[in-house]
């Protein structure tokens, strides 16, 4: 049987500290510091940002982009004493690098969420421990072998290795990265080799932490390498616990070699170079520094990194690495030194691991893993395309990785965003990419659908299986019809036809051409023909009925709509058609010469069908008003002003149903929601238009007009001027 070795000693010489608070850390909270980040149990509050819906699954804050608030907690959490003992400058070839080792693998946002660990357990192995550390003040601690705080075996480098993975940063002064985690502690003096992955499995422990390799006497730097041994080098024991517990259970994490000419990886690195099947639940990991500088835009300079171990080698396909160097903890109860090695790399990523189990309860070890793995770092080393591979997952994922530095820094913040497409499914089994809108509402139904959704928290899953919440009113892009200020019309000429005039013309879907044709008696009708299958068509007859000074028209429409309905449809997630049957109309009547008063008015019913998103949509009704006031010559002859007031189409009653996936403090399940398609307010404009011909027989106008209300959105106020220039012949 092969000696066991540690990863690395503690160093006190060559390494200064920078930053540190002498004296004790004062404790703010049960973290780090307390601002206004909450954690809301992914219910779409607390640190929400207007760019995103999406909030991490299980207990974290709304992280579907970096927010302002909480781009402010974690500039907050960098900056506080806590994160600044953990700093040191130190020398590597010459370069001095700056290593914090939290803020390297993005610790602070998840800190930033509350996301500490909570009831997740990390089971570290190693030499010993001195559980009365300072570090574990008020820690739940479990031990092997029958042992207990006053009888495990007592070593500084075990006290290092869990301080950094669990420490209580209420108390200590390494911060540690799962700081709520429970820690299940095995020392190799005190039993046999394969218990504590039995154990592990045992009590549900997500990962176990190993800081140590074995040692081969005569080899290269007397390290087992992986090329130089069969699988009898360890017990078969321990392989079966091996087997038994990685990927399935939880996942192993082993430090590489801190031998920088090391030329093949460690025997445990890389053992699933060996036993292929281990790779689902197993992490090697290397110690590189990360230059930290808080002036640059993106807070370290990756063009130089200091490697102070051996590159990842035969294990680089599972290897990502960690800043290394950092203060840590002793086996004096108050004690700590400066170290760097993969001994202190390693539990950085197993805590790395915890708090991604917590964000994600749903996930399995193995996708954890994976998650991890897909979004560590390798921006630094994409140039060197000599020795990159790339590691493909399921959907059409995938990530590049180094022979040297393996898929490069973990990154929590990138683990805790949404990874590739993100999508929700109906109980009809139709997935909806949320990477678009799903529901374009307006027109008719206005902000009916966002507001409905809004009081709603949907369950989304990205490609990765990490499962997110988001306010269902974020699949909803409302046309507001914003646009302000000063619009300017173009010239065109008219051979004097009148078009159609219709108070639904606006709200139909494609280039649908509109025929006017005239017969005798006052009727007449207007045909809107398709140019393709979607585009609106139908027909609409009217009958005029004229005196001297009285004007009537009534009409009757009759339409079909291949992809909307009165202006709503939807994005890529299914398709609405619906056929429209609508009364008009129409009065004037001339209270002078030059004085005419008009009134108008349509309201119709409207049967859809959809597939997608919808289940079903009931028969809607719709209406529409206007008035107008005229006067002819009004400052001069030939010049015509008209103020009016009008509510455009808008749907008065109806709702649409959707059977969604729901999210719940129990889990997400699948419910019926009544969605109501009448807006909460209806649009008003009111507003002036002024005609006159100049001698050259050109029509200007200019139109002015408020919009309340505008498109049927609550709020919504648009002020237009448009001008305008008009040729007849």
């Amino acid at each position: 049987m092969p000696a066991l070795i540690k990863r690395n000693v503690l160093v006190a010489a060559i390494i200064s500290a920078t930053g540190i608070v002498s004296g004790c850390v004062p404790t703010v909270g049960n973290l780090i510091v307390t601002t206004t980040v909450s954690n809301p149990a992914c219910d779409g509050s607390g640190v929400a940002s207007s760019a995103g819906p999406l909030s991490v699954g299980g207990t974290g804050g709304c992280i579907s982009s970096i927010s302002a608030a909480l781009e402010t907690e974690a500039s907050q959490i960098r900056s506080s004493s806590q994160y600044r003992a953990v700093e040191v400058t130190h020398d590597v070839g010459g370069d001095t690098f700056r290593s914090n080792s939290l803020i390297a693998g993005r610790f602070e946002y998840a800190h930033a969420l509350d996301l500490t660990g909570a009831e997740q357990i990390i089971a570290i192995h190693d030499v010993g421990f001195n559980a009365a550390h300072t570090e574990f003040t008020d820690k739940p601690i479990t031990y092997a072998n029958g042992k207990d705080a006053s009888s495990i075996h007592v070593d500084s480098h075990g006290t290092a290795t869990a301080a950094l993975a669990a420490g209580t940063a209420a108390y200590g002064r390494t911060v540690g990265g799962a700081p709520n985690a429970t820690l299940y502690l095995s020392s190799w003096n005190d039993g046999g080799d394969h218990t504590p992955f039995e154990d592990a499995e045992t009590i549900e422990a997500i990962v176990v932490n190993n800081s140590w390799g074995y040692e081969c006497l005569g080899d290269a730097y007397d390290e087992c390498g992986i090329n130089d041994y069969s699988l009898s080098l360890i017990t078969s024991q321990l392989r079966n616990a091996l087997n038994s517990y990685a990927g399935d259970e939880g996942i192993v994490v082993f430090s590489a070699s801190n031998t920088e000419a090391q030329s093949q990886a460690t025997f445990m690195a890389a053992l699933p170079h060996l036993v292929p099947s281990l790779e689902e639940g197993w992490l090697a990991v290397i110690n590189v520094a990360r230059d930290y500088d808080p002036s640059n835009a993106n807070l370290f300079d990756d063009s130089t990194v200091g490697l102070r171990s051996s590159g990842c080698l035969e294990a680089a396909r599972w290897c990502v690495a960690a800043d290394g160097t950092s203060r840590v903890a002793n086996s004096n109860p108050n004690g700590y030194e400066y170290g760097t090695g993969t001994s202190f790399a390693a539990p950085r990523v197993s805590a790395a691991i915890a708090i991604l189990a917590e964000a994600f309860p749903n996930l399995t070890p193995s996708e954890i893993r994976n998650r991890l793995i897909m979004t560590s770092d390798n921006a630094f080393f994409a140039a060197d395309t000599a020795q990159i591979q790339t590691l493909n997952f399921a959907g059409g994922l995938s990530h590049d990785y180094h022979w040297e530095y393996g898929h490069g820094f973990i990154d929590l913040r990138a683990a805790l965003l949404p990874i590739g497409a993100t999508a929700t499914v109906t109980a009809k089994g139709d997935v909806l990419d949320l990477s678009s809108p799903v529901v374009l509402s307006g027109g008719g139904s206005g902000d009916a659908v966002a507001s409905a959704l809004s009081k709603v928290t949907l369950s989304a899953s990205d490609q990765m299986a990490g499962e997110f919440t988001f306010a269902g009113s974020e699949m909803v892009a409302t046309a507001s019809n914003d646009a302000k200020g000063l619009r300017a019309l173009s010239a065109f000429t008219s051979f004097e036809t009148e078009s159609i005039h219709s108070l639904e013309s606006e709200l139909v879907s494609g280039a649908s051409v509109v025929v006017p044709i005239e017969f005798s008696n006052g009727i007449h009708a207007e045909v809107l023909l398709s140019q393709n299958g979607n585009d609106a068509s139908g027909i609409r007859i009217g009958q005029d009925y004229k005196t001297d000074r009285h004007a009537l028209t009534l009409g009757l429409s009759a339409q079909h709509d291949g992809s909307s309905l009165l202006g709503m449809s939807l994005g890529g997630s299914g398709n609405i058609s619906s056929e429209h049957l609508g009364l008009e109309a129409s009065y004037s009547t001339d209270l002078d010469d030059n004085l005419v008063v008009s009134l108008s008015g349509q309201s119709g019913v409207a049967h859809s069908t959809s597939n997608g998103f919808f289940d079903a949509i009931e028969d809607v009704r719709y209406s529409a008003v206007g008035a107008s006031l005229t006067q002819s010559s009004a400052f001069t002859k030939g010049d015509q002003l008209s103020l009016f007031v009008s509510q455009p189409t808008a749907i008065t009653s109806g709702s649409a149903q959707a059977n969604l996936n729901l999210s719940a403090d129990s889990g997400s399940h699948f419910a019926q929601v009544d969605i109501p398609l009448s807006p909460n307010n209806r649009e008003t404009e009111i507003g002036f238009e002024y005609s006159i011909k100049d001698q050259s027989g050109f029509d200007w106008t200019v139109k002015a007009s408020r919009r309340y209300n505008a498109a049927n959105v609550s709020g919504n106020e648009i002020g237009d001027l448009a001008l305008g220039i008009r040729r007849s012949f």
